[in-house]
This record gives C-alpha cells, structure tokens and sequence, in this order.
C-alpha cells in the first residue's frame, strides 16, 4: 500500500471555526478576542483580515484601526476543543501514528479498504464525509443551543 503523510492545517483554525458557525461573515474579515477589551489581544485572524494587516496577537483596538470593518467575536476554547478533537478522531480513524503537538498522520492510505482502490476518487469521498463530519457536529450543537 502507499504510504501517505496528512498534514491537517486548519488555517487560522479559531476564526475558520467563527466563520462556519456564521454563514453571513463568509466574506468578511474575521478576528477572535474580546472586542469588549481594546486592549486585549488578537487570537486568530482570517486571511481577509490578515490582507489588511490585522495579526494575531496584535491589540484588538489596533488590529479595528488597521481594518474598521473587522468582526471581532469573543473566543469559544471549549467549542475549539472540541472540533479539535473530533478532527483527531477522523484522522485516527485512517491513520497508524499520529504527532498531537502538529497534527501530522502518517498512515498506509487505506482508500481500499474505506471507499475503494486508493484512487483519486477514493480520495474525494474521504474528504467529502470529514467535511460532512464537521457539518452534522456543527448543525447538531447549533440545534442543543
């Protein structure tokens, strides 16, 4: 079987998490912290407002006069956590070894195995039911709230 390095980056992972959970900032500029404290720092910011020039760790008052139309939304560790951990227990699913500290997989890609012949096809639909994954635990929560 052929060996296979994955390497999950969940870009700006807080604000990609912010921005699923709301459709209506789709196209705009993201950044997690406490917009309550001017002061308080930057978590995470979309690559939108990383192409103003708004950088994580940067001073929320700071990162709103570099981009006037950010949306800053309070940060959620417990619901990143938690899509965090459910991202690791897909990819153990598929993997023999795993590095926690940088998500790395190393596995014997098993697209025989799960969908079929290890083709690009195979591929395809293990990245359609991660996503689909992410989707239905998303819709769910939404749903208890």
């Amino acid at each position: 079987m052929e060996r296979v390095i994955m390497l999950a980056d969940c870009q700006s992972f807080y604000a990609s998490v912010e921005k699923s959970a709301h459709p209506e900032y789709h196209d705009k500029p993201v950044a997690v912290g406490d917009p309550s404290r001017m002061s308080g720092i930057v978590l995470a910011a979309c690559p939108l407002a990383k192409a103003r020039g708004v950088t994580t760790a940067s001073r929320v008052g700071e990162a709103l006069a570099k981009c006037p139309e950010l949306v800053v939304i309070r940060p959620r560790m417990g619901r990143y956590i938690e899509l965090s951990l459910l991202i690791t227990r897909i990819f153990e699913r598929y993997t023999d070894r795993r590095s926690v500290s940088r998500r790395i997989f190393r596995t014997t890609f098993c697209c025989p195995r799960a969908f079929g012949h290890g083709s690009a096809l195979g591929r395809r639909k293990f990245w359609r039911r991660w996503q689909r994954t992410i989707t239905q635990k998303r819709t769910t929560k939404a749903s208890t709230s």
